[in-house]
């Protein structure tokens, strides 16, 4: 049976875990015979023959919690550049909207620690539940800024594969749901008259910790998405380089066609200023050729009949006519960033070895925070005390493991070819 290979567009990824997940589920698919997952470009490559189909491999994806579609043979040149995306522009929206009530929900809960002046009656044991329901609305709606995370984290527990996502769900959701039920507890010992309680109950609020937690993820996820969009913007860069149209001798007159349309054998036209649409040789004409984003010479190169020229160089000086000898996805600029997807695809052992690690390790994580919890209730400490010591857990391994794990600080060649021609 003939094998195909089909390049997927995988949506919902956040972490390693989630794309470990994704591979292990297309893998274990009838027909299938490999699969290559890469989080930094969100693609996935698939090797398989009958019974597999495009289909089954896509069910597969969202049986494990996410969505996936093939790739075009074909992206367009004017795609969006990766930094400049609808994506990158929502985590921008979010970091600046979470940081600046952030700042105010740290003015009203923290502020007094530095001398920062409060209203007199939100500084007084009568107001502080007034001071915690205006706490509680902020962090509210900073949480739902940023309820991505909780969408995607919840998805993963229910699918029994709980990601980095679903730490950050807990560790959040945890410290806002406490923090709550002592506001709510705050209000009722205002209505009776116990001011006793409700000073005790009040420091122990923690809804700045549940927001920070979430914006300081969003910091990281926006230093991941820029990076990411780097790999996204060198892709397109070199994409653009292959024009749409080209222009053709038929039967001794100029016609332009699509590049689509241009066959080995047919006669281009080039003229100063255009881009080679093809790999061709001169018949017939010179020119001088910026080969630079092939090459990386910084001179142009004199090129005359005889010589080879390559896709997506530009004829700065000079009008010829050229023989295609390579089109569409045989040319040299198709071959390159065939190259760059397939670093990015590629994995080396040790990454494996990673892959396989945090598919367990949120899991185990999870299972470290509820040891913690449960031993420090059974040595009789406090209930706030084992539950800041559980959230505390969870928080320092998210961040830990986000800072280490993320593609934004793991490092690609891709980003040499904003530099040049990619090392192949």
């Amino acid at each position: 049976m003939k094998e195909i290979t089909k390049n997927f567009s995988v949506y919902g990824m956040s972490c390693a875990a989630c794309s470990a997940r994704v591979e292990r589920a297309v893998k274990n698919t009838e027909g299938v015979k490999s699969v290559a997952v890469s989080l930094l470009t969100n693609e996935m490559r698939v090797t398989f023959s009958p019974p597999a189909t495009e289909k089954s491999i896509i069910d597969s994806v969202v049986k494990a919690g996410y969505s996936a579609a093939v790739q075009a043979d074909k992206k367009s040149k004017n795609a969006p550049i990766g930094r400049l995306s609808g994506e990158m522009r929502v985590l921008i929206w979010r970091l600046v909207s979470s940081v600046t009530l952030l700042i105010v929900l740290m003015y009203f809960s923290m502020g007094h620690m530095i001398g920062l002046p409060l209203p007199p009656y939100l500084s007084s044991v009568r107001g502080a539940y007034l001071l915690a329901v205006i706490e509680a609305a902020l962090s509210l709606a900073v949480l739902i800024i940023n309820g991505r995370f909780f969408i995607s984290g919840v998805k993963s527990l229910i699918h029994l594969s709980p990601n980095m996502d679903a730490l950050v769900a807990l560790g959040s959701g945890t410290s806002f749901i406490y923090s709550l039920v002592l506001t709510i507890e705050m209000i009722v010992f205002t209505y009776n008259g116990d001011y006793p309680d409700l000073h005790m109950v009040s420091g122990d609020l923690y809804f700045e910790g549940a927001a920070m937690i979430v914006t300081l993820i969003t910091v990281g996820k926006t230093l991941e998405s820029y990076s990411k969009g780097r790999t996204t913007d060198a892709i397109n860069a070199l994409m653009a380089l292959a024009p749409e149209t080209a222009t053709i001798l038929v039967d001794g007159e100029e016609r332009v066609v699509m590049i689509e349309e241009v066959k080995i054998g047919d006669i281009i036209v080039v003229k100063t200023g255009d881009y080679i649409p093809v790999d061709a040789e001169i018949v017939s004409g010179a020119g001088s050729i910026d080969q630079s984003a092939m090459t990386g010479e910084s001179i142009p190169s004199d090129k005359t009949v005889g010589d080879f020229v390559f896709c997506g160089t530009v004829n700065v000086n000079g009008y010829f006519t050229a023989r295609a000898v390579k089109v569409g996805e045989d040319t040299s600029l198709n071959k390159i960033v065939e190259l760059v997807k397939n670093v990015n695809l590629s994995k080396a052992p040790i990454a494996k070895i990673a892959d396989k690690i945090s598919a367990i390790f949120v899991p185990v994580v999870i299972g470290i925070a509820l040891i913690t919890f449960g031993v420090w209730m059974i040595v009789g400490a406090e209930f706030s005390f084992a539950l800041r010591s559980a959230v505390a857990v969870l928080l320092l391994l998210v961040l830990l493991i986000s800072a280490g794990s993320s593609p934004a600080v793991r490092g690609n060649r891709t980003n040499d070819t904003e530099k040049g021609t990619p090392d192949p």
